[in-house]
């Protein structure tokens, strides 16, 4: 995959988003459960995927994608689960513009 345009290495970026997701639902099983630990869990689920939404949006704002305006209103509606389908979907996309570029020179 092509991470020229994330601040950070594609692979940090799963890291991130899988382990904020994970956090995320760990956290809440475990505040159902009355754990002490999911308070902590949840606040760092929070923290990493908003950190993995900032670096997402700030992707999508400056490479050039096709329906920029679909992926920005998928990222406000459902956050956590957008960064994960971008990041699945973030070569194709690109690749897919790039390609539809060059076919009109």
């Amino acid at each position: 995959m092509n991470d020229t345009n994330f601040k950070i290495g594609i692979k940090t970026m799963w890291i991130l988003t899988i382990t904020g997701i994970l956090s995320l639902l760990l956290g809440a099983l475990a505040h159902i459960e009355g754990w002490e630990i999911g308070n902590l869990l949840l606040i760092l689920g929070v923290g990493l995927s908003f950190t993995t939404w900032i670096i997402t949006a700030s992707d999508v704002a400056q490479s050039p994608i096709r329906d920029k305006t679909f992926w920005i209103l998928v990222l406000v509606s459902f956050p956590t689960i957008a960064c994960l389908f971008y990041l699945v979907k973030k070569n194709k996309v690109t690749q897919t513009l790039v390609a539809s570029d060059t076919d009109f020179v």
